[in-house]
């Protein structure tokens, strides 16, 4: 999210609580085709046909002014702001917005200077309503997925080990050699088990339980660094504290981590649920 706006953010919303009214622009990527209005359409059909094109175009600035009431100034006073907004998608299929441009608009725009820079690299993200619920879905999944994959791969005893296939003895043997080695070394990270299945990732983490628990590293399953997401390996680090207080610990580090990127993702929805909420309230809105 622009750190800008963050920062701004609180500002913003109180503006808006605390306004008496508020006004709205807007620039998107285009308007309307001209061809499907008629001079002749009745105002609730001319409304209709707008607002059904208009879908299919994006708001990309945003422009918000609130206003005030001092009562015992008996005056008006206002605060103006103005945001490049940009749907959010962070790689993620899910939310990769399509939409059109109208050339007249993007001519217009590009007269007026309009910063399109600014709009790709800094423009602040939103969601719907909606999406921010699937987000909030996924966060959910995810967490209990992670909390599977933690019981799986730290057994709490000897029981869950899988006997080492005779095939397999001799590669798990080299694995614990390079693990005493690690132990003994200053490095505070190691990547083993490159190219390798799940299942002997799952040796790999037996035998690290059965071998290693009390000398202070740590084994989760991650991507080789450099690697793409298919180049899975068994990380291991070296830890203070006991296992359960690392497990604590990184757990609250990978929540906080998604619950940033979800605050990042609905980004500017904020303001517009504030403005929804003011006008739900007060009933005055200027365009």
């Amino acid at each position: 999210m622009n750190c800008y706006f963050k920062e701004l953010l609180p500002e913003i919303l109180e503006a808006i609580r605390t306004s008496v009214f508020i006004a709205i622009d807007g620039e998107f990527t285009g308007l309307l085709d001209n061809s499907s209005i008629n001079a002749f359409d009745h105002p609730s059909v001319y409304y209709s046909k707008i607002r059904k094109e208009g879908m299919n175009f994006l708001l990309i600035q945003f422009g918000l002014c609130t206003f005030h009431y001092d009562s015992l100034l008996d005056k008006y006073s206002h605060r103006a702001f103005n945001f490049y907004v940009f749907p959010y998608s962070n790689g993620r299929r899910a939310f990769d917005t399509t939409f059109l441009c109208q050339g007249s608009s993007m001519e217009f725009l590009a007269e007026n200077k309009f910063d399109f820079n600014k709009l790709f690299g800094e423009g602040i993200p939103f969601v719907s309503f909606e999406g921010e619920q699937k987000l909030r879905e996924n966060f959910e999944q995810q967490k209990k997925a992670r909390e599977l994959r933690r019981s799986e791969q730290s057994p709490k005893s000897n029981e869950g080990c899988i006997p080492v296939p005779e095939r397999y003895a001799s590669y798990i043997q080299g694995i614990c050699e390079k693990i005493k080695n690690f132990i003994k070394s200053p490095e505070k990270k190691l990547e083993i088990g490159e190219q390798s299945s799940g299942f002997v990732r799952k040796l790999i983490f037996d035998a690290v339980e059965k071998n290693f628990k009390d000398v202070g590293i740590y084994a989760e399953s991650g991507i080789k660094e450099g690697g793409g997401r298919n180049d899975r390996v068994v990380i291991l680090t070296k830890e203070e504290g006991s296992k359960e207080e690392i497990l604590e610990q990184r757990d609250k580090e990978w929540c906080k981590t998604m619950l940033e990127e979800l605050d990042a993702a609905i980004g500017f929805s904020s303001v517009i649920r504030a403005i929804t909420e003011s006008v739900r309230k007060k009933g005055f809105l200027s365009f």
